[in-house]
């Protein structure tokens, strides 16, 4: 095998990338938290609810959590954040990004606009259910 597809098959799947996104203990301690409902095609081709971008309330953590029936939408979702994250941008300026796109229209996804909940792990089972 050449070198080049050694790297590549060597690089992470974007897949093992929700797994790890937040943790239980994470889910559990974060407090109150604004977030995005994010809705697209989902795995089965249908159109719904694949996740939500989360900022905490002191605009300091930040991500994306996937909901169960679209993981592929979703997990490519996460990574596209976490490589904001690696060039520089911050959670908050991610989150904003994301905000101002609240009602376009021929997106690939479609953004609501924000709310707000008492905590991370509410959010998680909100968008778990959807």
């Amino acid at each position: 095998m050449s070198e080049q597809t050694d790297e590549r098959w060597s690089e992470a799947s974007p897949l093992t990338l929700v797994t790890d996104a937040v943790t239980f203990p994470e889910l559990r301690s974060e407090g109150r938290v604004h977030y995005l409902v994010a809705s697209g095609e989902r795995d089965s081709g249908a159109w719904g609810v694949i996740g939500a971008f989360w900022l905490s309330w002191d605009e300091e953590r930040g991500g994306f959590l996937v909901n169960p029936n679209a993981l592929y939408v979703g997990s490519e979702t996460v990574r596209s954040h976490r490589s904001a994250l690696r060039r520089g941008w911050t959670n908050e300026r991610i989150y904003r990004y994301w905000q101002s796109r609240v009602g376009r229209k021929n997106e690939r996804l479609k953004i609501d606009r924000q709310q707000q909940t008492d905590s991370l792990m509410r959010l998680n089972q909100t968008i778990s259910s959807l």
